[in-house]
């Protein structure tokens, strides 16, 4: 499978692209297929996501929640998962907590005082 990138082809967000194949061996080239009668659309990476935010906390839990992408913020592809990461207290950004469709996290065991960022 190949990869095509911006260039050299110059396909810019939502051009319809339909292709034919072809295959080479020892021997030669085969005949080139017919073009795909569906075409594939140029997609893109999705928009930076809105920070988390508060919805609820106690002395020891909290829940956070984050907004969805709707198009064309997710590229005008399906969002595959959202990814919440937390630093548990070291100030790394680097547990992650969240690798699904979910759009809200509850965390327990928190220590009162303790600075934690997503």
């Amino acid at each position: 499978m190949s990869v095509f990138t911006s260039l050299p082809f110059n396909y810019v967000f939502d051009d319809l692209i339909r292709i034919k194949a072809t295959s080479t061996n020892f021997f030669g080239t085969a005949v080139f297929s017919q073009i795909n009668t569906v075409g594939a659309k140029v997609r893109q990476v999705p928009d930076k996501m809105s920070q988390p935010f508060l919805v609820t906390r106690t002395k020891t839990t909290m829940t956070v929640r984050w907004n969805i992408l709707n198009a064309p913020a997710t590229g005008n592809s399906n969002i595959l998962s959202y990814n919440l990461f937390w630093n548990n207290g070291n100030g790394d950004l680097t547990t992650q907590l969240v690798d699904s469709l979910v759009t809200d996290y509850s965390l327990t065991g928190l220590i009162g005082g303790t600075i934690y960022s997503f």
